[in-house]
């Protein structure tokens, strides 16, 4: 009944094409569920490629705030060595870098959590090799 009386409103003012083709509205929920399946998709790509558990990833992004996540999880110095390809797989890189065969600014680097500053020179036990990390 509703829509037959707006409807001949609308044609006393010649808007039929506006009645027709008017967009509905998403509601809340809808787009609170779109935007949490974006943010979970995003949390899964990362913790894929960086090789994460959703809870280091929780506790680096609220350590750093101020910071996007991808860019802080590309200064870490397992990832900045597979990047560079000194070693294949991050485990590769995770596994040298406990057993202190990596040194950053001539210091033995223990964790594998390391973000790298701009500038800091990486070496290797037993190799002549060194790197100057830059941001990418």
């Amino acid at each position: 009944m509703k829509k037959i009386k707006r409807m001949k409103l609308l044609r006393k003012n010649n808007n039929i094409e506006n009645f027709f083709f008017k967009k509905k509205k998403k509601s809340k929920r809808y787009l609170n569920n779109y935007k949490n399946s974006k943010r979970i998709d995003f949390l899964k790509k990362i913790k894929i490629t960086y090789c994460l558990s959703l809870k280091k990833i929780y506790i680096i992004r609220n350590k750093y705030i101020n910071y996007d996540l991808e860019s802080l999880l590309k200064r870490r110095i397992d990832i900045f060595l597979v990047k560079i390809q000194y070693f294949c797989t991050i485990f590769c890189s995770r596994q040298n870098i406990s057993h202190r065969k990596v040194f950053v600014n001539d210091k033995i680097c223990k964790y594998s959590s390391k973000i790298l500053k701009k500038g800091d020179k990486i070496s290797f036990k037993n190799s002549k090799k060194i790197f100057i990390f830059n941001d990418f």
